[in-house]
């Protein structure tokens, strides 16, 4: 899991976008975030994550939200937790470039 994190960190680090591309960018975003609520789900330690992804801004908010998200006990609360997370982070990248 970890380095599927590390892999789309560095694909997010690399993008240089133009505007009609926003959905694929958003996308590429969408899977980080799922990845980190996974990492948060198992309770995978912080520290370690903000240190794994510093250099990424987008990827330091997304931990933050994600960690103040409740631990579920739950595959189906987990899995639903997740899906939500990308949702709304998707959303989230798809309103703010259109501001861009």
């Amino acid at each position: 899991m970890i380095k599927s994190v590390i892999l789309a960190a560095s694909i997010l680090l690399s993008f240089n976008l133009m505007a009609n591309e926003d959905a694929a960018h958003c996308k590429v975003m969408s899977s980080l975030a799922g990845d980190i609520m996974e990492l948060r789900q198992q309770n995978a330690d912080i520290a370690s994550l903000y240190e794994l992804l510093e250099d990424s801004q987008s990827a330091i908010i997304m931990i933050s939200m994600a960690y103040k998200e409740p631990l579920y006990l739950t595959d189906e609360y987990t899995k639903r937790s997740v899906s939500t997370f990308k949702n709304t982070v998707f959303m989230i990248c798809i309103d703010a470039r259109k501001d861009m």
